[in-house]
């Protein structure tokens, strides 16, 4: 299919066409989830610490709602690796961008955030895949639906990973 402009008008308007069409998808695609109160967003590219935590440069930042197993210097957990490892593969070489909900987690109080990547939610990619848990009482049960769909395809991460006490069910 060959395209023909017949005029200076017709490629200006397609131009501006195809601008807003980026504009809105970027729009669409930056937006955080209506449930989620955003006090900062960060956005770059980032590296898997472990299987719930991103490393942009020196800031390391928490997902929201999920548990995965532990994978650090000092506690590998069955299952540790590979959460690691596919969250590696969901940020490989994508804009990430975070929406930081102004709480933190942990010792070193890092900040908590709900990431997306390509257009994926990370925390549901993650507990669909089998390699992270919903963490209720953090998530308010977010990500429930993935985490039954990830049981129903046979990868439930119950059956070798407890959630942590901090997560209020602590199976």
């Amino acid at each position: 299919m060959k395209w023909k402009l017949d005029s200076l008008e017709d490629a200006v308007l397609t131009v501006a066409a195809i601008a807003a069409a980026a504009v809105l998808v970027l729009t669409l695609w930056e937006t955080p989830p209506s449930n989620i109160a955003t006090v900062a967003t960060l956005t770059g590219y980032a590296t898997a610490a472990d299987g719930d935590d991103l490393r942009f440069g020196d800031v390391r930042v928490r997902l929201a709602g999920i548990a995965a197993p532990e994978d650090r210097r000092g506690l590998v957990q069955p299952g540790g690796p590979e959460a690691t490892a596919a969250l590696a593969r969901l940020v490989e070489g994508r804009r990430v961008t975070c929406h930081l909900d102004g709480s933190t987690a942990g010792r070193s109080l890092r900040p908590v955030a709900t990431c997306r990547a390509g257009g994926a939610d990370l925390g549901w990619a993650m507990v669909q895949g089998g390699w992270a848990r919903d963490c209720p009482a953090h998530s308010g049960g977010r990500y429930a639906g993935a985490e039954a769909a990830a049981r129903v395809a046979g990868l439930d991460l119950a059956a070798r990973y407890a959630l942590p006490g901090y997560c209020g069910e602590g199976e």
